[in-house]
């Protein structure tokens, strides 16, 4: 990423941060092997500190579809957590969605 998108993304996080009733969560979809890959993800998760809001493990071409909703964790650490498992072959495809979300006032 160049500098100006580096620049941007930095922007952008703390912009949303600021902001009263948005929440930033991350949506992480990962393709592994074997269910039990789930347990090297969930140890890595927790070691970013981050929050598993939802969790899904289906079946899926051979091997199992991860889908796993983050939150307390910043854009940068969820994508670089999906980089890593990539590298290090713990998921043989993944992908991370940013979302944000704003909370509905209370009545």
């Amino acid at each position: 990423m160049g500098a100006f998108e580096d620049a941007y993304e930095a922007n952008a996080n703390t912009a949303f941060a600021d902001l009263a009733g948005v929440e930033l969560q991350h949506d992480l979809n990962l393709a592994i092997e074997k269910w039990t890959d789930w347990s090297a993800i969930a140890e890595r998760v927790s070691a970013l500190g981050a929050e598993v809001h939802a969790l899904q493990l289906a079946r899926a071409d051979g091997g199992f579809s991860v889908r796993c909703r983050l939150k307390r964790v910043s854009a940068d650490a969820a994508r670089a957590l999906t980089y890593s498992l990539l590298d290090e072959g713990v998921a043989v495809r993944g992908s991370v969605e940013h979302l944000v979300l704003t909370a509905r006032a209370a009545q």
